[in-house]
């Protein structure tokens, strides 16, 4: 991590070679093998492995600079937008809007317009087309080649890569409301991951699957407190809160062409007892938070 750390800010030539030699070693390693390599300990292993629900792999898999970089961005502590994550989009508007940009809510695209071998804009669904030099899309890559652009537009190589790329873990989101004390709990404003055991690469690779879908309460667990980042959030003298873990898609895959707003009535009962299973998984972390809620989805 200090060579990481250390191989932008060298100035002195040697050294920053020595650090790029450190850095290179582990170009085709995983996380796990970077732990495994410094420390012995099965406790400070598994802390060590513990933030990577962060980018959502197993240690196992996921790439030894990934893993390194999420632990480093905690080094000096996490940070929360003041005014809640809306704060963050609600700048990105303020500062398109004063560059002369324009957002329109609630208008599907149809396709991104290519012309040649460029993206020069987008047709929208009532078939208007707006024009520009460049074309960003936030969508997943199946969306955006696949539907947007059309596989006939794409160079066989990107093709080929696409046609190898895995969707990564999904993961199933509570959030709720509670009427307790959450720092005489024991909790603050940090974030908390919650494991039943050490082998965090085994609940990671359990969590790829629809496994815990079978299980009584979740192996591992994400809890935050958004109202102790932000107490200024807090309404009611309810605290609001975040509760994450992790499952396989394909225990969802028959529910894949419904309407959201519309999914039939064993979809809306799934999600209600896969919602009280994280409860009881978060009460064996935070006795009596299941007891003292007032809301949740």
């Amino acid at each position: 991590m200090g060579s990481l750390r250390n191989l932008g800010s060298s100035k002195n030539p040697v050294s920053g070679l020595r650090d790029g030699a450190k850095v290179l070693r582990w170009v085709t390693h995983t996380g796990q093998d970077l732990i495994e390599h410094f420390v012995s300990d099965p406790f400070l292993k598994a802390i060590l492995a513990g933030q990577s629900g962060d980018h959502g792999m197993p240690p196992s898999q996921v790439s030894a600079f990934v893993h390194a970089g999420v632990t480093h961005h905690y080094f000096n502590g996490g940070y929360f937008p003041r005014g809640g994550g809306f704060a963050i989009p609600r700048a990105f508007v303020r500062a398109l809007k004063r560059a002369g940009g324009q957002i329109r809510l609630q208008t599907s695209v149809r396709q991104i317009l290519i012309e040649g071998r460029r993206a020069v804009g987008v047709e929208l669904a009532d078939g208007t087309q707006i024009r520009s030099q460049h074309v960003i899309s936030n969508a997943d890559p199946e969306v955006t080649f696949g539907k947007l652009i059309g596989y006939e537009h794409l160079p066989n190589r990107l093709q080929r890569k696409l046609n190898r790329a895995k969707y990564s873990v999904s993961v199933l989101s509570l959030f709720f409301a509670v009427d307790m004390d959450m720092r005489g709990a024991g909790l603050d404003s940090g974030n908390f991951w919650f494991y039943d055991h050490a082998d965090v690469d085994g609940l990671y690779q359990q969590g790829l699957t629809s496994r815990a879908l079978e299980t009584q309460t979740p192996g591992l667990m994400f809890l935050t407190t958004t109202t102790l980042k932000d107490p200024s959030k807090m309404h009611s003298g309810h605290h609001t809160c975040e509760a994450f873990t992790f499952v396989g898609y394909e225990g969802f895959q028959k529910w894949a062409n419904g309407v959201y707003g519309e999914r039939p009535s064993d979809y809306e009962a799934m999600k209600e007892e896969l919602s009280w299973r994280m409860f009881q998984g978060l009460e064996k972390h935070v006795p009596g938070i299941s007891k003292n809620v007032v809301f949740w989805s």
